[in-house]
């Protein structure tokens, strides 16, 4: 009839859609389309989560996978996407798919300002359908080349010249050996097998996020914005803190990159009372079995560097100043000594790609499975610990500090006591990077890594604070006038 005529004729161009989703052919190229989780509406939200489990965080994971689907067993396919799904944790379905079951053939990785007009993370890369074990691929970074109109001319300069510097060969299987699996096609095989060949870090530290209190303006100070009185700095544990009647103690949130020591300065109301209201806030006290435990800190928030610290005990750690405690008599040392060492700076941009570094992430880490020289490394921790203290404790941003250094020194008038402060403090910096360069090559050597790395520290990752004729001569005044 009419009306069954009219049907099949509205049916038909969904049939012709039908038949183009169920060809499969030899080449599939795509651009898939961003969208991350959030912004998905219900319906979406929901297609996804049914029919690409695993895949679902953005819809151009989805779409590969689909376009997978799509492809003859011996068929290539070609994308455009974000980078992101190369190491963050919420792709590692995606990555373990195409190490898996496809292979990556070759990929381009272009700096954030890779597109004129936008600062964006994108990839370029290939796959073949099928799986081939042993196959060795073709990467070019492209991260140290900003701006557009470098792009190109770099990666036909890497094409026609390997050995330049930016292009590197990788074998995809490989990077199952890190875990998470992240496609770090620029760390050689040495570094690689670091992963296999040594324990993790939770074979000597533990680590652990703190509390969020829900409201840091109501419960958090600085140490100098309260009684004095009313502060306990030195707890054994949540019950020593609780009977001592006190109110403030000391809050570990993290703060600027800094090694070995410091970032020391606030307080939290932790009495019986706002515990109480702690508990129904925030994270409701995350991790109190570890309050006031001596410990290894770090900032969750880096800014290209890991910076460890050594944290006395009598804290309590907030999620932004993650900690980790000791399995092992002072496994937070080594772990200190192995956090501030050079290798795990390098590797830990490969373990998590973003700007945060997690506790998870330090569980990933290798510690050294035979470590001859541990002593070693412990008495090198506590000599750049003490001297990281003694550079905080010089400034009245700290509890224990005594006494203006420029006062300190002793001389007869102004300019010669700030020669004498400014000549100890650089003797201190030149200290602190042989220390640190000594550490280096303690770790570098247990990991096999001579070849791959040098122990040598840039000054400015000496993290001293240094003499300042100006900002000096203001810490003066203000400790006068104390």
């Amino acid at each position: 009839d009419i009306f069954s005529q009219q049907s099949a004729h509205d049916l038909l161009p969904l049939v012709q859609q039908a038949k183009l989703l169920a060809k499969q052919y030899d080449a599939v190229i795509a651009n898939p389309p961003y969208m991350g989780n959030k912004y998905l509406n219900l319906n979406l939200k929901t297609y996804l989560k049914k029919n690409y489990q695993g895949y679902e965080k953005d819809l151009f994971s989805a779409f590969m996978i689909r376009d997978l689907q799509l492809t003859k067993e011996s068929g290539q396919l070609g994308f455009m996407s974000p980078f992101v799904w190369m190491f963050i944790s919420s792709y590692e379905n995606l990555r373990a798919h195409f190490i898996d079951h496809a292979t990556i053939t070759s990929l381009i990785q272009l700096e954030y300002s890779g597109f004129d007009g936008a600062t964006v993370p994108i990839c370029t890369f290939t796959l073949a359908k099928a799986h081939i074990t042993g196959f060795t691929g073709s990467y070019i970074r492209l991260s140290d080349f900003r701006g557009s109109e470098n792009q190109a001319p770099k990666t036909l300069e890497a094409i026609n010249n390997p050995d330049c510097g930016w292009f590197f060969n990788a074998k995809p299987d490989d990077f199952k050996k890190i875990p998470g699996s992240p496609v770090a096609y620029w760390l050689s095989s040495l570094m690689l097998n670091t992963f296999e060949k040594h324990v993790k870090s939770t074979t000597i530290a533990n680590s652990r996020a703190g509390m969020t209190s829900g409201n840091n303006d109501f419960f958090t100070k600085q140490w100098f914005e309260v009684i004095s009185q009313d502060i306990k700095i030195d707890s054994e544990d949540v019950n020593d803190a609780l009977n001592s009647k006190k109110k403030w103690f000391p809050y570990n949130k993290g703060g600027a990159y800094r090694k070995w020591y410091g970032n020391i300065s606030l307080v939290i109301k932790y009495d019986s009372k706002n515990r109480d209201l702690l508990k129904n806030t925030g994270n409701h006290c995350a991790s109190e079995d570890c309050y006031f435990k001596e410990a290894m800190t770090w900032t969750d928030l880096t800014s290209g560097h890991l910076g460890a610290r050594f944290l006395p005990k009598g804290n309590i750690f907030d999620i932004a100043g993650h900690c980790a405690y000791p399995v092992i008599k002072n496994g937070h040392l080594l772990a200190l000594g192995m956090f501030n060492n050079k290798f795990i700076n390098t590797i830990s941009k490969v373990i998590n790609a973003t700007m945060h570094f997690q506790p998870g992430d330090f569980r990933k880490l290798p510690f050294p499975k035979i470590f001859n020289n541990s002593d070693s490394v412990i008495d090198l921790v506590r000599k750049c610990i003490a001297l990281a203290k003694l550079d905080w404790d010089s400034y009245e941003t700290s509890w224990d500090f005594t006494e203006n250094p420029i006062i300190r020194m002793g001389q007869p008038n102004l300019e010669q006591a700030f020669n004498t402060w400014q000549q100890q403090n650089a003797n201190a910096v030149a200290e602190m990077k042989r220390l640190e360069e000594e550490n280096n090559k303690l770790f570098i050597d247990a990991y096999g890594l001579q070849d791959e790395l040098t122990p040598d520290v840039p000054d400015e990752q000496i993290t001293l604070t240094r003499a300042d004729r100006e900002k000096d001569s203001q810490r003066l005044v203000s400790y006068a006038l104390g």
